[in-house]
């Protein structure tokens, strides 16, 4: 009896491997918003209504497009967790946009490429200087956001690389 192997069907249906890696960050993000510990939470943090599970879904449904449409899917959905953080939800943070600046780098080069990640740059240095404004000592997160977001992208860019490479050294042969 044949088993299919789990790493061969994600890589020969990357549209089902994208709509499940999308269900499970959409699951993790809107119930760690709709159930996050108020007591730990910040209490600038507005209740769960419509519209703050709207910016969730808009931080992390955009990731099934992250393939296709990557610049446009990344934009949204750091857009959308910026905006997140401006308002104080709780929730997933910068999971999906981890997500989506990796895809990025996997996914896209070029001047478009360039353009989209100094604009998310502006976004997220921007929600920090905010922040400081507003007194909070944000700098310990602004590192690790900063850093997480170039590493992933670096990753990203890194596998592309490779897989260029690869396709290289095989057309050669």
């Amino acid at each position: 009896m044949y088993h299919p192997h789990p790493i061969t069907w994600l890589r020969t249906n990357p549209r089902g491997a994208d709509a499940l890696l999308t269900v499970a960050v959409v699951v993790t993000a809107i119930a760690a918003h709709l159930w996050d510990d108020p007591s730990v939470a910040a209490h600038r943090e507005p209740d769960p209504a419509w519209w703050t599970v709207l910016i969730v879904l808009c931080g992390t449904v955009p990731i099934y497009w992250r393939r296709t449409q990557t610049i446009v899917a990344g934009l949204i959905v750091v857009s959308a967790e910026v905006v997140a953080q401006l308002v104080g939800l709780g929730g997933a943070a910068f999971l999906g946009a981890i997500i989506a600046v990796y895809s990025m780098g996997a996914h896209t080069q070029g001047v478009r490429r360039t353009r989209a990640m100094t604009v998310i740059t502006v976004m997220v240095i921007g929600l920090f200087i905010v922040g400081w404004i507003d007194g909070l000592s944000l700098l310990d997160e602004f590192i690790s956001t900063g850093i997480l977001l170039i590493t992933s992208f670096l990753v990203g860019d890194n596998l592309r690389r490779r897989r260029e490479h690869v396709a290289d050294l095989a057309e050669r042969a």
